[in-house]
C-alpha cells in the first residue's frame, strides 16, 4: 500500500498514460471539445429521421470500395467465407435426422 501512495504521490511519472510511439494525433493539431452538463445543448432533429435511399445498392458498392481502399481488402475475403461456413452447416442440420433414444416418450405414457 505504501508503494502505491508514493506512486500517487509522485504523479504517476514513472508510469506514462500511454506510449509514447502510440501518439498519432501531434497535441497542436488535437481538437478538443469541453461541454458543461449544465449547458442547454442544441440538437439536430433532421439526424432522428429516416430517409429512404432509392440508390441503396450504388452508394452501398461504393462504400464498400472506399472501405477495401482504407482498411484493406482482406475483410471481404474473411466476411465471404463465414457466410460460406452457415450455410454449410445449416444445410447438413436440415439433412441430419434427430433419433430420441432416452425413452422420455414411453414413461410419459
Amino acid at each position: 500500500i505504501q508503494v502505491v501512495f508514493a506512486i500517487r504521490k509522485d504523479k504517476f511519472k514513472d508510469h506514462p498514460t500511454f506510449a509514447p510511439g502510440l501518439e498519432l494525433v501531434e497535441e497542436e493539431d488535437q481538437i478538443t471539445h469541453l461541454k458543461q452538463l449544465d449547458d442547454k445543448v442544441k440538437g439536430f432533429e433532421i439526424l432522428n429521421v429516416f430517409k429512404y435511399d432509392t440508390n441503396y445498392e450504388e452508394n452501398e458498392a461504393k462504400f464498400q470500395l472506399i472501405k477495401n481502399e482504407i482498411l484493406g481488402s482482406d475483410d471481404e475475403d474473411e466476411e465471404g467465407d463465414d457466410e460460406d461456413d452457415s450455410d454449410d452447416e445449416e444445410e447438413e442440420e436440415e439433412g441430419m435426422e434427430i433419433t430420441d433414444l432416452t425413452g422420455t416418450n414411453m414413461q410419459a405414457l
